[in-house]
């Protein structure tokens, strides 16, 4: 998977989504390259696809490489010697041109054509089927433009008229939601009413990253039933859980040249400490140079030095960060899905724009459960 923004997943320095059992992963953390976030693409200007040019690989402005300064009779003795973090370039997220904030760095170009080869979306992840287990393909929703041809976000059900995505996807009354199923234009289909975004989202850093989209016509619960969507649990504790499946139809390559997927992809990320995600936060700038708000509290940090599990890619965020549990009661066993989060964006570097290794962030479910609950209302 991939990437962020109303239609924009690639594009800051850092960057804004399962196998049936978790991956091991190598913890060796990845080697220092230069950072930037990434978010996703503006949506499609035509109504059936994007350009077909692939996205230019980002490009981030030279970084200064701060040595120590040396004593004036030559080098100091290497007891002596000190190391200071290099201050990276950094690449700010783009925006649709719909009044969606400014373009702070490279990787604003759109996204190429959707493909139905066999690559799936999330980077180093598993195409799935609706006959495959622990999906999520029931509860995730697509989000579309006003005409239902261009693809530019995720999301998930949690209610039958409600959805929740982030709020840097810029969802706007008018749009297309697609619910249900493992291929893109399959499901559900369903008209935005309104759009609840958290009112101290910081477009910047991506803080309180989180929206409540109302459904126009919600279906019944019959007709859920029938189509086999059925919304997702919302996660109320603050308990830390090994790790999440993630989920998506984004780019699939980790230089994301590939077009995005017709068929659903899951991979599973591993949760990682705070302490290790922010030895690569810490040397990541903002264009202002400031360096990137982060808050512990209400977002999650996944995948960092991981190099076998999915990474999030464009157009992958918006999409659920989800646990699939089985809870035994009276001998008999059921499958339990909890959303933990929303997937927000994601580190990449010049080389790479969803490299596998680096951190993915997601916006955590616990931590604004009461606001969601008062934007359902």
């Amino acid at each position: 998977m991939r990437c962020t923004g109303r239609r924009s997943c690639a594009g800051l320095v850092r960057h804004h989504h399962h196998t049936h059992s978790p991956p091991a992963d190598d913890h060796t953390p990845p080697t220092r390259r230069p950072l930037f976030l990434a978010h996703p693409p503006p949506p499609p200007s035509s109504p059936a696809s994007s350009p077909s040019e692939s996205p230019a690989s980002p490009s981030l402005p030279p970084t200064a490489n701060h040595g120590s300064r040396p004593l004036r009779g030559g080098r100091r003795p290497r007891h002596h010697r000190r190391r200071r973090r290099r201050r990276l370039g950094t690449v700010g997220r783009r925006a649709d041109g719909q009044q969606r904030g400014p373009q702070l760095g490279a990787g604003g170009a759109p996204p190429p054509p959707l493909s139905s080869g066999r690559k799936g979306r999330i980077v180093g992840g598993k195409a799935v089927t609706d006959l495959d287990p622990d999906t999520g393909s029931q509860f995730f929703a697509k989000l579309f433009t006003p005409d239902g041809k261009g693809f530019f976000c995720g999301g998930s059900l949690v209610s039958p008229t409600h959805v929740l995505t982030r709020a840097g996807c810029n969802v706007l009354p008018g749009d297309v939601v697609r619910v249900g199923g493992a291929r893109l234009f399959d499901g559900l289909t369903f008209k935005v009413a309104k759009v609840t975004a958290h009112p101290r989202h910081n477009p910047v850093g991506d803080v309180h990253d989180i929206a409540v989209v109302a459904l126009a016509d919600p279906a019944s619960e019959a007709e859920l039933i029938a189509a086999g969507v059925a919304p997702v649990a919302l996660n109320t504790d603050f308990g830390k859980p090994h790790g999440f499946y993630v989920t998506g139809f984004g780019a699939t390559d980790a230089k994301a040249t590939s077009a995005g997927s017709l068929q659903l992809k899951r991979g599973y990320q591993p949760l990682r400490p705070w302490s290790a995600c922010m030895t690569v936060f810490d040397r990541v700038r903002l264009p202002s140079g400031k360096r990137l708000p982060i808050n512990k509290w209400a977002q999650v940090c996944t995948n960092y030095g991981s190099t076998r599990s999915g990474a999030l890619c464009q157009r992958d965020v918006g999409g659920p960060m989800f646990r699939a549990d089985t809870k035994v009661d009276g001998g008999v066993k059921t499958k339990v899905y909890t959303l933990y989060a929303v997937s927000s964006f994601w580190i990449g570097t010049a080389a790479e724009l969803c490299p596998q290794g680096l951190p993915n962030v997601g916006t955590k479910v616990a931590y604004y459960a009461r606001w969601i609950k008062a934007a359902m209302a």
